[in-house]
């Protein structure tokens, strides 16, 4: 029935109950298994208990293409997820899960040659790599760098990237362009906490450092919560930009501060002013790059964090520098370019 396929297509699972209940649904009509496309199963700390049911789940499914899962397993487990996703007969557009450090995930990733997206928070890394010609699809990643520099060899098919800086050395960002760095069209890096460059020096080495020809949206996420002294800047950051290594058209640029502090500019309007004469040069000397978002985030006293400016930045024809306030959902999204 049409109402059938509609109703399994797209399944998520969460709780318990959930798991029991589709388990009894697919025993029930084992054909309901070739009607999931896209699965997902969030961990809410107690899926040890229906661990086995859905390993069975998993074993049943015949047509799926896009997985995702967020559990909270034990480190030691008999016949875990790894085991059983290594003998699961699917093949995946996208997958995304942290369980990504057993040797039988391998085995499972090495068979997906239609793979698209992989997403992963594993941390840390694995002690495999990808061999170079498997994944030949595979064109959308989002990981810890730690992950990429051991796990990802090779460029493979890799257009868009979403990476993640966390406590990790900030030589390994070098690695992995170096890896992509023919084929980049997008990338999106998120800083995390731990020790980073100011980030206009980081612009302008992602710009000037090694050549990333087809490279056009870059977007550097801040949640570092590090207070305005990291908006540092000289003209020398500059120096070089008329001959950029990339062809930029988009860079965003979003900052997250805390509500309070005692360092650089005190308040949102001179953070906006300072940002504001960097945009400008920025514009003006780099002269591919039409479009700035400066996104400010403030983390208040629950550590609750929201969006409280978003500024777009651009030239008009006539060269004349342009300022409008935008919506969080008119952002440009990095998998989208």
């Amino acid at each position: 029935m049409e109402s059938e396929r509609l109703l399994y297509r797209e399944v998520s699972v969460k709780r318990v109950p959930h798991i029991r209940s589709l388990h009894r649904a697919l025993v029930n009509s084992p054909r309901r298994s070739s009607l999931v496309n896209i699965f997902r199963a969030i961990d809410n700390g107690f899926f040890d208990s229906v661990l086995p049911l859905l390993k069975e789940i998993l074993l049943a499914f015949t047509q799926l293409e896009h997985l995702e899962l967020t559990l909270n397993l034990p480190s030691q487990f008999p016949e875990g997820i790894d085991t059983i996703l290594a003998q699961c007969t699917f093949e995946l557009k996208s997958f995304a899960s942290h369980a990504f450090y057993n040797k039988n995930v391998l085995t499972f990733l090495e068979r997906q040659s239609r793979l698209e997206t992989l997403r992963t928070t594993g941390y840390p890394p694995p002690d495999w790599s990808i061999p170079s010609d498997t994944l030949p699809r595979l064109k959308y990643v989002e990981a810890y760098s730690q992950f990429f520099v051991h796990a990802i060899r090779a460029p493979h098919a890799i257009t868009h990237l979403d990476l993640s800086l966390f406590y990790g050395d900030p030589m390994e960002f070098g690695k992995i362009l170096r890896v992509v760095r023919h084929q980049l069209i997008s990338l999106k890096y998120n800083l995390h906490f731990g020790p980073h460059p100011p980030v206009w020096l980081l612009t302008d080495n992602i710009m000037n450092g090694v050549s990333m020809p087809n490279l056009r949206y870059l977007e550097i996420k801040d949640d570092g919560m590090r207070n305005p002294g990291n908006l540092e800047y000289t003209d020398d950051n500059l120096a070089h930009m008329e001959r950029p290594n990339t062809a930029l058209d988009t860079l965003v640029w979003s900052a997250r501060f805390m509500s309070q502090h005692n360092f650089g500019p005190p308040t949102p309007q001179s953070r906006l002013a300072f940002v504001r004469s960097r945009a400008k040069q920025l514009l003006e000397i780099y002269g591919v790059l039409r479009r700035f978002f400066y996104v400010e985030r403030i983390v208040g006293d629950r550590q609750h964090t929201q969006e409280t400016c978003v500024v777009l930045f651009k030239l008009g024809s006539d060269g004349r520098f342009m300022e409008e306030t935008t919506e969080v959902n008119g952002l440009p999204v990095w998998s989208d370019i």
